[in-house]
């Protein structure tokens, strides 16, 4: 009997290796549909130089003299391997953007490349593989296992038969999330070939070959020379994705130099302005400084008029540039001199105010007294 923990592993690694590209390409799809041609041609790429060309030749070539002598040799076995499929798949990457993405050739297709390249290397050769697995594996408990395995040799199907019954739920759940490492380490890899592309400079794909052979040869070195586990070999594929990730981020200023970063405003604090007026004095507090929009004086064309009105409207609108470009400590220094003007005004006309009342009071004792003189010149010479 499987454990029925290895049979979740499997179907764990078929969720990851179908659910992680789904997303991807879901993503894209929503937010980068120019990005879908790339996804396409990388998935086709991985397709045409692994499974069409790479696997079928190594196939043929497996039992002849010099790969059975190479293969005695871990080092050189790896050297094999790994530079087989650097040069294979690099290779296919620079003929894609070389004549199906010519008008493709940002950062964001690279990355769309990369996604689509190993979706594709996830499906085809893990996905598909733990499908089987889980299908043999569920035959195996319900006793079904010869009718699913007639059609292949009876050694073989022994084999596979001893392998499901000894895997483990660890060892089976790494092969899902190491897609999870390839996945950073193929967009890394693809945005050095398109750097190649852009800059006609052969170095990055000679880099992009020499980083895919060492890091193949060492998940093939690591267990066979030193006697590495399983999972230590995955810490090293995730190590290598999380450099390969910052490499992701960082290299967008790389592929596309013209792209601007969004600029944040700055806010600058200034001294508080002190403003008088009639309720009394505050002290305002400027966080911005304010903003002055200019606009561009159109050209005016007056027709027969002479030129002494044309340089009276050009002396004007010099005037109102002058104006507008004032600095903000000029405009709180006339704000502050307005001020100052309008409480003397204020001040004057109250002294104003005070004189003629003074005025209208003498006038009034005047005509007072004169009332009273008149009414004792008419009262003379009457008795009382």
């Amino acid at each position: 009997m499987v454990e029925q923990y290895s049979i979740y592993a499997f179907q764990f690694n078929i969720i990851i290796c179908f659910g992680l590209p789904a997303f991807f390409i879901l993503y894209l799809l929503i937010t980068r549909q120019r990005a879908m041609k790339p996804v396409f041609v990388g998935a086709l790429v991985f397709i045409v130089s692994q499974l069409l060309l790479r696997i079928p030749i190594m196939n043929s070539i497996s039992q002849t003299e010099f790969i059975l002598n190479i293969s005695k040799d871990p080092w050189l076995y790896a050297l094999y391997l790994g530079l087989s499929a650097a040069l294979f798949e690099e290779i296919g990457r620079l003929l894609g953007f070389t004549f199906a993405l010519k008008k493709n050739r940002f950062w964001i297709d690279a990355f769309a490349f990369g996604v689509g390249h190993a979706s594709a290397e996830a499906i085809s050769l893990v996905g598909i593989t733990n499908i089987n697995n889980y299908l043999i594996a569920e035959a195996i408990n319900n006793g079904t296992a010869d009718t699913i395995l007639a059609s292949i040799p009876k050694e073989q199907a022994d084999l596979i038969v001893a392998q499901l019954l000894d895997a483990q739920f660890f060892n089976i759940i790494l092969g899902g999330i190491e897609r999870v490492f390839t996945l950073f380490i193929h967009i890394g890899l693809t945005i050095l070939v398109l750097r190649t592309v852009k800059k006609k400079n052969p170095i990055y794909l000679i880099l992009a070959i020499i980083l895919h052979t060492l890091i193949n040869m060492a998940v093939v070195i690591l267990p066979q020379v030193y006697g590495y586990e399983i999972y230590e070999v995955e810490i090293y594929l995730a190590g290598v994705a999380v450099v390969f990730y910052f490499f992701i981020v960082f290299s967008r200023r790389l592929i596309d130099p013209k792209l601007k970063k969004k600029e944040k405003k700055k806010k600058t604090k200034t001294e508080p302005v002190l403003i008088e007026n009639k309720t009394g004095s505050r002290l305002i507090e400027m966080d911005e400084e304010p903003e002055i929009k200019t606009e561009k004086p159109q050209d005016v064309i007056i027709l027969g008029q002479n030129d002494f009105l044309s340089d009276v409207i050009n002396n004007s609108e010099k005037v109102k540039d002058e104006e507008i470009k004032a600095e903000p400590e000029e405009i709180k220094e006339n704000l502050e001199i307005e001020t100052k003007t309008e409480i003397s005004t204020e001040v004057s006309e109250k002294d104003m105010n005070s004189d003629l009342h003074k005025i209208e009071t003498e006038e009034t004792e005047i005509e007072e007294t004169e009332k009273i003189e008149i009414y004792e010149n008419e009262n003379k010479g009457i008795p009382e």
